[in-house]
């Protein structure tokens, strides 16, 4: 009944990013609910305000609008954020619900996925979709909007190489994720107790020199990194600042080769791709 849940902030380009959150689903006539008594337990706080929900269920069951979107939320599909600043599509497999800040189009489609990160199709929805001023612009991405994104015909050949260029762009981004979130996860450690809420700039640890990640320690944590373990943070740090640089320079390089061959299959011209990637600079 637990299923792995994300919202709109946790998809971000090539990967998704979840926050460890989950949805308890209980679909209406399948459960009763004392045979789960944490889950009942947990529920019992919000049962008043569930009973007063207008369609006809137990308080402690989903309503079924959604119900029919369960077999698609458990397949394969590629995800997006409703508001984004530049593309941020990712391919997911694991079966993932999410709320209504977060959208997906079915399907395990890498070719798609390479379309619909690419710097083209980026420039077509910022010609659709509603602009945002929130300290910076981002777009409004409607589902009337994506359906009209223009899917161009493409040889097998084409095809293929785009959708091995986004399949290792993701590989690439959430190897990525996953050796950032190693590091930060140990930085509390400097800390008195070895716990710590972690500022903005230690969570991007990577943008940080050791003179930097240092002063950063010394800011938040109120002491030192100790002498003996100075030299090993340094080559850990550049170890791993070396590794994110060189996934960094991968995924630019296959993401560069998927912009080329979407520009080839809208036989764009030299002119108008300079507009375009003008436009995205």
């Amino acid at each position: 009944m637990l299923k792995p849940f994300l919202e709109g902030r946790d998809l971000k380009k090539w990967r998704i990013e979840p926050q460890d959150l989950w949805l308890i689903y209980i679909p209406k006539g399948r459960i009763a609910i004392d045979d789960y008594p944490a889950i009942r337990d947990h529920l019992l706080p919000y049962k008043e305000k569930l009973e007063k929900r207008a369609t006809r269920q137990a308080w402690f069951e989903l309503q079924q609008a959604q119900a029919a979107y369960v077999p698609l939320f458990e397949a394969a599909k590629i995800f997006y954020p409703d508001m984004s600043q530049g593309a941020k599509f990712s391919l997911d497999k694991t079966g993932y619900f999410m709320g209504n800040t977060a959208y997906f189009v079915p399907g395990a489609d890498w070719f798609l996925a390479g379309l619909l990160n690419s710097t083209a199709c980026w420039s077509y929805l910022c010609t659709v979709c509603d602009a945002l001023r929130g300290g910076e612009w981002r777009l409004r991405l409607f589902s009337q909007n994506i359906e009209t994104i223009p899917v161009p015909a493409a040889d097998e050949l084409t095809r293929n190489q785009i959708a091995s260029e986004a399949e290792a762009c993701q590989r690439a981004a959430e190897t990525r994720r996953d050796l950032q979130l190693a590091f930060r996860r140990r930085i509390p450690d400097l800390a008195p107790g070895g716990s710590a809420r972690l500022p903005s700039k230690l969570e991007r640890w990577w943008e940080l020199d050791f003179a930097a990640f240092r002063g950063e320690v010394k800011k938040a944590f109120k002491q030192d990194i100790p002498l003996a373990e100075r030299n090993d943070w340094e080559s850990w740090l550049t170890a791993e600042r070396s590794k994110l640089q060189a996934l960094d320079a991968e995924i630019a390089r296959r993401e560069k080769a998927i912009d080329d061959a979407v520009y080839r299959l809208f036989a764009l011209t030299p002119a108008e791709i300079a507009l375009i990637e003008g436009a995205a600079g």
